[in-house]
């Protein structure tokens, strides 16, 4: 069974970006995702729980322009189709849903 995490717990991780080991708090639990506050190393203490950390889904265009989830690689699923609410320009919002996650990606031009 996965670790569970409740709010409050310290932890320690990889930063999926950089790969430093990074120590921190939950702060918020939302369904099933958190968000983490950094520590310090002194802060966390002797036995901080491990966390395996990755990067999210984000938008993405694959060379033809289509849209990808790129962490996943994969074409997004139609999730935004003109409604006469979201005009190309300033604010128009792009995004689908990634076939992997099942969450919502989106990325706004001009933001």
């Amino acid at each position: 069974m996965p670790e569970q995490f409740n709010q409050g717990d310290t932890v320690e991780f990889n930063d999926a970006y950089t790969g430093e080991l990074t120590y921190g708090r939950v702060s918020r639990i939302y369904g099933g995702s958190m968000m983490i506050s950094k520590i310090s190393k002194e802060e966390a203490g002797p036995n901080p729980k491990r966390f395996n950390a990755q990067p999210g889904c984000s938008y993405g265009e694959d060379e033809n322009g289509t849209p990808i989830c790129r962490l996943h690689q994969t074409p997004l699923v139609a999730g935004l189709v003109g409604s006469g609410m979201n005009a190309p320009g300033p604010g128009h919002v792009r995004g689908g849903v990634c076939q992997v996650s099942s969450k919502v990606v989106l990325a706004a031009d001009g933001l």
